[in-house]
């Protein structure tokens, strides 16, 4: 399959809160919760939609708390993953933390994921401990990775 059109990356806006609800659903086992409070706070969190066509693709998520950054999620709908826009996504967070002075970011990644985790350390990411059975659906660990 082909991806026709061009793919935008911008910050997201409190209107795409819908869309990335439902690919939050399609994605991850557990939703995350109310992404309009967040899309409407956002010196406390940054959040970045791709678009394909007018449509939201995907998006990705950072907390900004003093000079740390925690990533939230980092989502791409079924249909087009693995082309590279979550790491392009990660990559836009990572220059906006910095910009806004953020020395350190952090995440957590299921024990599991191996295309998430080498995405994550592809970028500068290291392990830096373990939580035991932290994800609700599966009780699977989930990994603490740091980037300084």
């Amino acid at each position: 399959m082909t991806e026709e059109g061009k793919i935008l990356y911008r910050v997201a806006r409190p209107e795409d809160s819908d869309a990335i609800a439902e690919i939050d659903r399609m994605v991850f086992p557990t939703p995350w919760g109310d992404f309009r409070k967040e899309l409407e706070n956002e010196e406390k969190f940054l959040y970045v939609v791709a678009e394909l066509n007018g449509k939201v693709i995907g998006f990705a998520g950072l907390w900004i708390i003093l000079e740390e950054g925690d990533f939230t999620n980092v989502a791409i709908h079924p249909d087009h993953r693995g082309k590279g826009y979550g790491g392009t996504m990660l990559d836009l967070l990572l220059a906006e933390g910095e910009k806004r002075g953020v020395k350190a970011f952090t995440l957590e990644v299921r024990a599991g994921n191996e295309r998430a985790r080498s995405m994550y350390t592809a970028r500068g990411f290291k392990e830096a401990g373990i939580r035991k059975a932290y994800y609700a659906d599966n009780k699977e660990d989930a990994l603490i990775m740091w980037r300084e």
